[in-house]
């Protein structure tokens, strides 16, 4: 079973996959209201975190595990030219004790702070930079291990595995 949704600009992503007994879900949870700045830019920022869930979906009980996950986020500046994004890697990791069938665990990511900006109306840059600016979620990496084995994985997008290097 896989299901996912991501959606870049906000962030909204839940991600679900199973492999062999152990399956994995990845939902998101706004932490605090918008907060919004004014002034010549205009900043509106948000809160969030994701709720990790490891479920054992097999007949035996599980050994202890350790989730571990990477969220890549997409930061954007104002003034500064149209593509040129950072990426920040927001890491975490959390301890499974052994499961029973049908029992899962839960844990919250690192809390991620997403801003919107924009330069009033009327002004702009003589450099030319965006006027205004999104962060957003570029990626989520979710790994379960049993010692040092990997006994599931997923990403949304899949590119994530080909594009950062799991550390």
């Amino acid at each position: 079973m896989t299901r996912s949704w991501l959606h870049f600009g906000t962030l909204f992503f839940a991600i679900s996959a199973q492999a062999g007994d152990i399956q994995i879900t990845l939902d998101r949870k706004k932490t605090s209201p918008n907060h919004t700045r004014g002034g010549l830019e205009q900043q509106t920022s948000q809160k969030w975190t994701g709720t990790l869930r490891v479920e054992n979906t097999s007949a035996r009980t599980s050994p202890d595990l350790q989730a571990k996950y990477v969220v890549i986020v997409k930061r954007q500046e104002l003034a500064e030219k149209t593509g040129s994004d950072h990426l920040e890697v927001v890491k975490g990791e959390a301890n499974v004790t052994p499961l029973k069938k049908g029992e899962s665990f839960s844990a919250d990511t690192t809390e991620i702070e997403l801003r919107q900006q924009t330069l009033n109306a009327h002004y702009r840059y003589k450099s030319g930079g965006q006027t205004r600016a999104s962060d957003a979620i570029a990626g989520v990496w979710v790994k379960v291990f049993s010692g040092t084995n990997l006994v599931a994985e997923y990403a949304n997008p899949e590119t994530v595995k080909s594009k950062f290097k799991w550390e």
